[in-house]
């Protein structure tokens, strides 16, 4: 009876040939990205309270680790994943890990990476393990595999060399360390094209997996909002005017973002092929990383009332929301979309680019120019942005979402 019981309880990892294509997002992947955004919000935080350039390269630096750990955990679980005890425990264990990193990410901007370089290598270890168990079970998986453990476990073999060395030293191996683990599915390209022929609905992202992205940005949105508000708060003489000014501008540029990217992805699958898998990837990086970067700026503005927008903060900004546009840019040349939609989306594109460049010029106004003014500036160059997409939805997409209606 135990053996019976012990066979549905552990369960071996799920084998490539056993993916369901209608699977669902779980709660419990749900309840592990919400570890991530505490981590996020986290660093957010503290480079409000210290914006410094210094701070904003180990935000940068930090927040591509934490980054790939997340999409490491999103497709472990996509494909391998399973509704038993085994997939409960060792996720709790990753996110025990990442409750450590959410603790110890502060002493990072404090020039101090000891503790969240050695919870950030048990992370690793932990997914290590995970992998191990893959290659252990699934012999048809273990070329691919043996990429991913061999990448993680050089990876932790810099980061804990990095714990002898002086810091400028530990930031050099810091990069190693995650240019290996950022290089590693790179790699096993080769070997991932070969499993395709075992299922080939892994030629390309799973609508769970978009799911999954799609949801981690509305968490991300949603703290980007939270630190407008958070902002606000800490602002002790309250002006009317001021408040509403820059609560309507802060909230809309989050809206405006959310608004772009969802259009964008919206019942559009990624093409087909390897390389397009990792460009989906690796494209929302920066994506993300301005997302948190955006909330720190405006927090640290509307915390700051009337006054002139200090040059790193109004740099930050805009550059944060021009990197946004041009991550949904390139993310578009990666979806599938049929040859009218095509013909739309350069014209579309080539209207996005301009304003991400019009975006990065805005920070020369910083001086001439009051808080609610600036956010002002940013909030109207995104509102050029959504014209275009609706533009095109109305002449285009509308008449597709009444037939998709009309057939549900």
């Amino acid at each position: 009876m135990f053996t019976r019981y012990n066979s549905l309880l552990w369960q071996k990892p799920k084998a490539l040939d056993e993916f369901d294509t209608d699977r669902k997002v779980t709660w419990l992947e749900l309840f592990y990205d919400l570890i991530y955004v505490a981590v996020v919000s986290n660093m957010v935080h503290h480079l409000w309270a210290h914006f410094t350039l210094e701070s904003l390269w180990i935000f940068i630096l930090v927040f591509i680790p934490v980054f790939l750990s997340w999409i490491n955990g999103t497709y472990y679980h996509d494909f391998h994943g399973r509704e038993d005890i085994r997939s409960r425990v060792v996720t709790l264990l990753h996110m025990i890990t990442i409750w450590a990193m959410a603790v110890t990410v502060n002493k990072a901007f404090e020039w101090q990476l000891l503790w969240f370089t050695i919870a950030y290598m048990v992370h690793h270890f932990v997914t290590i393990l995970l992998w191990y168990r893959v290659w252990h079970h699934n012999k048809n998986q273990r070329s691919i595999v043996r990429y991913y453990i061999t990448g993680y476990l050089l990876s932790i073999i810099v980061l804990g060399i990095s714990l002898f060395f002086s810091w400028y030293t530990t930031i050099f191996l810091w990069i190693l360390a995650v240019a290996l683990s950022f290089w590693t599915p790179l790699f096993a390209r080769k070997e991932h094209d070969k499993l395709v022929k075992i299922n080939p609905y892994f030629s390309s992202i799973s609508p769970s997996v978009m799911e999954r992205f799609g949801l981690f940005t509305i968490l991300i949105l949603w703290e980007s909002i939270a630190w407008v508000i958070a902002g606000l708060s800490t602002f002790h003489v309250m002006n009317p005017y001021y408040f509403w000014w820059v609560l309507i501008f802060g909230i809309t540029i989050s809206f405006s973002m959310w608004w772009l990217y969802f259009d964008l992805v919206r019942w559009k699958t990624v093409k087909k092929g390897s390389c397009f898998w990792i460009a989906w990837n690796y494209f929302h990086l920066p994506l993300f990383v301005s997302v948190g970067l955006i909330g720190a700026s405006i927090q640290y503005i509307v915390g700051h009332g009337w006054s002139h927008v200090w040059d790193l903060v109004a740099w930050s900004l805009a550059v944060a929301v021009s990197v946004v546009i041009l991550s949904l840019w390139a993310i578009s040349y990666i979806l599938k979309i049929n040859e009218t939609f095509s013909k739309a989306r350069k014209r579309v594109n080539s209207a996005l680019f301009i304003i991400a460049v019009i975006v990065s010029l805005i920070p020369f106004t910083a001086h001439y120019v009051d808080a609610v003014v600036y956010l002002g500036l940013i909030f109207f160059a995104l509102v050029i942005s959504l014209f275009f997409r609706i533009k095109v939805f109305v002449a285009l997409e509308l008449p597709e979402w009444k037939k998709k209606l009309g057939k549900w």
